[in-house]
């Protein structure tokens, strides 16, 4: 049994929170390991289950109840312990340092933001995707006929848009249904979807669990799946875990703009969107379309390099627009 030590990631989920890893491959490929993540403070040990091979994380924030008062330091020296049945466990230190308390939140993302909403404007959001520094398929982490991204919960639907902070140009998009048996009590279940608009250059990377629940098809009646077409069929039969999929390939500095609707048949009755700033997820209203496309933003390309005469200089800005190719008038303030 070995550990690779992977230390702490790099995007805080609420202020002060911090994410650690490790990753440990054993003999026996997919057998169950437990990690037992230790905080050197006042507060309990985060306990995770994972088969080996796969990345275990605990999330944690050195704040508890005898630290100091926010803006001081305290010691923070993380341990993870991993065992496996009939086995001496192994004992690896993951951080041994001073750390501020409760330092502020620092969103480490792309500016760019998103718009997610109903008919007439309802539930209307603007937010950044939802950030990890894996990739859509690691962040999936599909096993035991389930999706493990921490969002799942039982006789819920939930979306939510995805960005790898290793390959930050890579936006995906997230449908999942209900929960693993092992986190939750998810009784039987079917749910219809249907995704249209969906850009060019869109890929399936988790199907969850095989072609003929999560598929490309011409029809826009939900459960329709031909194989083939510009739009994604979702007809989902689960229980006691979850099923849904993920595409990639979404552009990120491009206009475009999803439609997403739903039938919850049997066993899922609430609809969530998830957001990366934070922010409490907005529940949907299941019997209406949900549109969901990037916000109208501007990036400031600032200085150009290059001077074209003595002491001139190129400015230049960009902006993305809802309508493609629609004229807009810059006005150049010296």
């Amino acid at each position: 049994v070995t550990s690779v030590d992977l230390g702490v990631a790099a995007y805080p989920q609420t202020a002060g929170e911090e994410t650690f890893c490790t990753l440990v491959q054993s003999d026996v490929e997919g057998e169950m390991l437990t990690y037992t993540f230790m905080w050197g403070d006042e507060t309990p040990d985060t306990i995770v289950k994972k088969p080996a091979g796969s990345l275990a994380c605990a999330d944690h924030m050195f704040c508890g109840a005898a630290s100091a008062t926010c803006g001081g330091t305290v010691p923070r020296k993380v341990r993870v312990l991993v065992e496996k049945d009939g086995c001496d466990g192994v004992e690896r230190v993951l951080a041994n340092e001073d750390v501020a308390v409760c330092p502020p939140l620092n969103f480490v993302g792309n500016v760019k933001q998103f718009v997610v909403e109903q008919e007439d404007g309802k539930n209307r959001r603007t937010v950044p995707a939802v950030e990890r520094a894996m990739t859509a398929d690691d962040f999936y982490d599909y096993y035991s006929y389930s999706s493990h991204t921490g969002f799942e919960a039982a006789e819920t639907s939930v979306m939510f848009l995805y960005r790898d902070l290793t390959n930050p140009t890579h936006l995906s998009f997230f449908w999942f249904h209900g929960v693993d048996e092992g986190f939750g009590s998810q009784g039987s279940a079917r749910v219809d979807g249907l995704v249209t608009g969906v850009p060019s250059g869109t890929t399936i990377v988790q199907r969850d669990d095989h072609p003929g629940e999560w598929e490309w098809t011409t029809s826009t009646t939900l459960g329709e799946l031909t194989g083939t077409g510009p739009h994604l069929g979702g007809r989902w039969t689960f229980n006691k875990n979850t099923d849904g999929g993920a595409v990639a390939g979404l552009p990120i500095n491009e206009n475009w703009e999803m439609k997403i609707q739903t039938n919850f048949i049997e066993g899922i009755d609430k609809w969530f969107f998830y957001f990366g700033d934070g922010s409490a997820p907005q529940a949907m209203n299941a019997a209406e379309p949900v549109y969901l496309h990037p916000v109208v933003t501007s990036v400031d390309l600032g200085v150009a390099a290059y001077p074209q005469t003595a002491g001139e200089e190129t400015f230049c800005t960009l902006v993305q627009s809802d309508v493609e190719g629609e004229m807009l008038t810059y006005t150049f303030m010296w």
